[in-house]
């Protein structure tokens, strides 16, 4: 009599995996299908054609370090002048970035269903609006973000075995990516929460996380300084990066808009995407000049 097939946590897991996986492909056929639609992507396809318009940009905002430092990563970012390619390529960095959230919070919490719920949301929440988010914008912030999760998964090994090859990898690659954007600083306290899931429980005091990061607080700050001196020389013109126009009160309008934009079916709500469909499913009459 043949042995009654049972149900095991790694078949739950297998399905789990691979209804994510179609949940990647529905997702992305729009994705790729989707024109630019903002300056950020458009700036990112002039990049590819002329490169010295990259150069440019960069020592206007101040990112003259951020410029050279990115060297290696252009062979990613400007590979071809394809339209779908370049939508594939954005289409991968995210997805990259979204398995290595899941890792992470996988190794912090130790929890599979969870870690899958996170990537399961972040595709959900996707949103395909003229929003500066992802996938539109920041696509390569995507990668960047992937190798900085890295470098803490590096340093979970590190508390965890103790080899300080992992804790000066993971220095390294987090000084690098500091370069790479600026906005990656305010991550460095992922590295105190790191510090607290992984830790001993005897060992979780605030004497001893402070001990831990005590590492990476001291590259932020050299970060820090080094940043502040080169914008001494090479000053921006850059609002995105500036102190000038920010604001308490403009900070907390970008959030909202953006975590607007994040809802499923916002677009069908937002007055301003009604009117452009609304424009848009009209246009054969409009060109015709049957429109109003």
């Amino acid at each position: 009599m043949k042995e009654r097939f049972r149900v095991t946590g790694e078949h739950y897991r297998t399905v789990i995996i691979i209804l994510l996986g179609v949940l990647a492909v529905i997702w992305m056929i729009p994705f790729i299908g989707t024109g630019v639609v903002n300056n950020d992507e458009l700036m990112r396809h002039l990049n590819v054609v002329y490169e010295p318009l990259l150069r440019e940009r960069s020592f206007e905002q101040g990112r003259v370090l951020g410029y050279y430092l990115k060297y290696p990563f252009r062979s990613l970012f400007y590979f071809s002048v394809n339209f779908y390619l370049f939508k594939i390529r954005d289409f991968s960095f995210i997805i990259l970035s979204l398995v290595s959230l899941s890792v992470l919070y996988y190794k912090l919490f130790h929890k599979f269903s969870f870690s899958c719920l996170t990537a399961c949301i972040g595709l959900a929440f996707m949103p395909v609006t003229f929003e500066h988010t992802l996938p539109q914008a920041y696509c390569e912030c995507a990668i960047y973000a992937s190798i900085i999760i890295g470098a803490v998964l590096l340093f979970i090994q590190w508390l965890e075995k103790g080899k300080k090859g992992y804790l000066l990898t993971s220095l390294f690659v987090n000084f690098y990516m500091l370069f790479c954007y600026e906005i990656f600083i305010v991550l460095m306290p992922i590295y105190a929460v790191a510090a607290w899931h992984t830790l001993p429980k005897e060992r979780k005091n605030i004497r001893n996380i402070v001990c831990a990061v005590k590492y990476h607080i001291g590259i932020s700050v050299l970060y820090l300084m080094v940043y502040t001196g080169m914008r001494y020389f090479f000053p921006s013109s850059y609002d995105g990066n500036s102190f000038g126009s920010l604001s308490v009160v403009s900070i907390f309008r970008v959030l909202k808009q953006l975590i607007l934009a994040s809802l499923p079916g916002y677009y069908c709500l937002n007055a301003k995407y009604r009117y452009i469909f609304r424009e848009f499913s009209n246009y054969e009459a409009i060109l015709s000049g049957g429109g109003g």
